[in-house]
């Protein structure tokens, strides 16, 4: 026993509690552990010296302790460290069993512990701090999923109330889903149900304090840059972070409730930036706790020197530093290794679930056990293979070479199913296949049937340049956004995408290229090609901006910048001194004849480059005057058209498609003035709620807009291939270049 007196006993050796011995270990305690696994790897740990007992997630736990303190001598105290909830959860029920001959850093405090163990506590908290949460409804019997149908809109997310139940959260994107789902788990009721936060595992951030009866010793923030499942499951890459909106959120969260020991926050920042309370952790560390510790914050060391009553040392700063859950991905290093490499500009300090060069026992022993489940691995693609080119398990995939050869009901299905209105649906296509792709690459139309019935769509084109073969979605500049269609009460929209894939990907191709997605979209072919062993390359393509919650003109103007209301105050008056000007909208089919040569003269003397395919636009004219959604602006002064703008109006929903001007009437702010009067139109004849500037990410879009996306693209390589694997030595190479020579500012924006 060490001359301290004391030790530090944690509980469990998962790849957390190995984390946890390690950061004790290193503060210089003495460390004891139980667990209840011999398999597992944290068992071969040079850090901590190991008992086993009978089970650690059961109230058979506090006999094991009592059992475990008569080893030790009186004199000696010990300090109880929790890996899992469950842990938490039995220590706060029965600590009274313990008092006296264990120490617990939040002893004092238990019931307020036991109480955020709950995740159905958690929104009472956030309404009392003021601080958002998603909207939510507790489940107890399956029959309350008829009550949520009724008050949520899809997608949901579900996660058990109790800690340690059978799932850790699920995504249900429609009722169907979440029916399976509820009597999948029914054993796992009560289960909370949430709205669906937007966002990806970038837009997840945690906040960490250490406290001391309600005082704040210490902080912490990191990102999350990868999880599984995406976005809602556990963290497998995680960075050190400067957050301040984080920590403020999680300080509010905590504040006043008078808490000693570790506690976190997980949030997710939505669309518009605004940061949403995920869960918290109360009673231990969380599951990135390795990431602090190699940050230069040892909120273990913290603990044990709280428990026993010393002076605690918090962190001078804060390092730079990248967690890897090496158990569940093993792949993420590399895939991130620009970020870790010696040479790199404002390099991460990486670290590792298991591997440690100063303890490399629980590394070697899951090291061993990856290498076991590679015959197993092999053997499930080999089965995949050799499986039917059309059949993905009970899906069946009908692949249609021409627009004018897909069947009525797949047209009819595309306009119901669309998830973007306008540009996803049937007309949509054909125009495009018409005018634009036929001459280009070979259509493919893609439809999954479920059991006969027609469930998701996938418009692609194939096309060779030089020696290589691409596959790509039916899209190109023309196209502002990119989206397969799918019948949620059918099939889930990561399902289709992977039946979709393990299609395509069984043909003649070099490389696939889908653009531009929403994030969220390119994460499900992210996963779905990382399932089917290929690789894939995000990258940004820009960004989408938007404004929502429209309902006058005179209060969405209220909203926008002194200056552009100035202008075109100005603007107004100059014209009006200059002679006769108006502004027009046309939005019937008997105008086009006459409009559209306008429109393409002015356009055509604009700052752009020359309409590559103007029958294409001609054509969508022609759709949008006949749906009723064309509104064509045209401002003219002294009878000589000027500026002009192609917009259309959808579901409550204006699409600003085109805009340009004769730059020889600059001084006048045509464009402005015309945008004004369009914003006027829809908002008052049209009574759109939301005014959708579609693509680019221009700097005067921000006086019309407060909200943005950014859209994305996914290159999936096919490596079988010589030049499917030249593109993938091209792509890994650039990534790493970027990464080492990026600067300190644009690395920090993206993370």
């Amino acid at each position: 026993m060490n001359n301290n007196k004391a030790i530090a006993l944690v509980i469990g050796l998962c790849s957390h509690g190995v984390a946890m011995v390690r950061a004790l270990k290193a503060s210089g305690a003495e460390v004891h552990a139980l667990e209840a696994k011999k398999p597992l790897p944290g068992i071969a740990t040079n850090c901590a010296k190991v008992h086993f007992v009978q089970n650690i997630n059961a109230d058979s736990l506090i006999d094991d302790l009592l059992a475990f303190r008569k080893k030790i001598p009186a004199d000696v105290q010990i300090v109880l460290f929790p890996t899992n909830d469950n842990n938490v959860r039995i220590l706060a029920e029965h600590f009274d069993r313990l008092q006296g001959q264990y120490l617990l850093s939040w002893g004092h405090c238990r019931e307020q512990i036991q109480k955020l163990l709950l995740k159905s506590n958690i929104e009472a908290r956030c309404k009392e701090m003021g601080i958002r949460y998603p909207q939510s409804l507790v489940l107890n019997t399956p029959e309350d999923v008829d009550l949520a149908v009724a008050n949520f809109e899809f997608p949901v997310l579900i996660k058990p109330v109790k800690p340690q139940s059978g799932f850790k959260a699920l995504r249900c994107d429609d009722e169907a889903s979440l029916r399976g789902y509820i009597q999948k788990f029914s054993q796992d009721l009560p289960i909370l149900l949430q709205n669906w936060i937007t966002g990806t595992d970038k837009d997840l951030f945690f906040g960490a304090l250490y406290l001391d009866k309600g005082r704040i010793v210490t902080r912490f923030c990191g990102n999350k840059l990868e999880s599984f499942p995406p976005a809602m499951g556990q963290t497998t890459v995680a960075v050190s972070a400067h957050n301040d909106d984080v920590l403020a959120i999680t300080e509010q969260f905590f504040d006043g409730l008078g808490l000693s020991g570790p506690v976190s926050l997980e949030l997710k920042r939505d669309d518009k930036g605004r940061y949403w309370v995920i869960e918290p952790t109360v009673g231990r560390t969380d599951f990135w706790v390795g990431l602090c510790t190699r940050a230069g914050v040892n909120l273990l060391a913290l603990e044990h020197q709280n428990a026993l009553g010393q002076t605690l040392t918090p962190p001078e700063a804060v390092r730079r530093a990248i967690w890897f859950d090496s158990e569940k991905d093993v792949l993420a290093v590399f895939r991130h290794a620009g970020k870790i490499l010696p040479l790199a500009t404002n390099r991460y300090r990486p670290t590792f679930a298991y591997f440690d060069m100063g303890d490399l026992g629980p590394f070697g022993v899951a090291f061993k056990k990856l290498l076991g489940r590679i015959p197993e691995y092999v053997s499930r693609k080999l089965r995949a293979s050799s499986s039917s080119l059309n059949n993905v398990g009970e899906l069946v995939i009908r692949e249609f070479g021409s627009i004018e050869t897909l069947p009525e009901e797949c047209n009819a299905f595309l306009n119901e199913h669309a998830k973007v209105p306008i540009f996803s649906y049937s007309c949509w296509y054909q125009n495009f296949c018409h005018t634009v792709a036929n001459r280009q690459g070979r259509v493919r139309l893609l439809c999954l049937y479920k059991d006969g019935q027609l469930a998701a769509m996938l418009p692609m084109w194939s096309h060779r340049e030089k020696n290589t073969r691409f596959i790509s979605s039916l899209t190109n500049y023309y196209t502002p956004v990119y989206s397969m269609s799918w019948d949620e009460s059918l099939v889930e929209e990561q399902t289709a995408v992977a039946a979709m894939l393990d299609y395509v990907r069984k043909g003649a191709w070099d490389v696939i290229y889908l653009s531009p997605m929403a994030e969220e979209t390119v994460e499900h072919w992210k996963t779905a090609a990382g399932q089917a062993g290929l690789a894939s390359f995000p990258y940004y393509v820009t960004k989408n901006m938007y404004e929502e919650g429209v309902s006058s003109f005179h209060q969405y103007m209220k909203g926008r910048p002194s200056r552009l209301k100035n202008t075109v105050k100005r603007k107004h008056k100059k014209l009006d001194s200059q002679g006769d000007w108006h502004l027009e909208v046309f939005t019937d089919i008997q105008s086009l004849e006459r409009v559209l040569p306008i429109y393409h003269r002015v356009y055509n003397h604009s700052w752009k480059r020359t309409e590559p395919y103007p029958e294409f636009i001609d054509g969508l004219a022609h759709l949008g005057a006949q749906r009723d959604w064309l509104r064509l602006g045209m401002l003219s002064i002294n009878g000589n058209p000027v500026a002009v703008q192609f917009w259309l109006v959808a579901k409550g929903t204006a699409f600003i498609y085109k805009l340009a001007y004769d730059s020889a009437y600059a001084q006048y702010s045509p464009g402005t003035l015309l945008t004004h009067h369009l914003m006027r139109y829809v908002i008052e004849q049209d009574k759109v709620s939301k005014i959708d500037f579609l693509t680019g990410g221009e700097s005067f879009k921000l006086d019309w807009m407060t909200s943005y996306r950014n859209l994305y693209g996914v290159q999936i390589v096919n490596k079988l291939s010589p030049m499917g694997f030249f593109y993938y030595l091209r792509n890994t190479a650039s990534n790493l270049r970027k990464a080492l020579t990026k600067s300190k500012s644009s690395q920090d924006l993206i993370e």
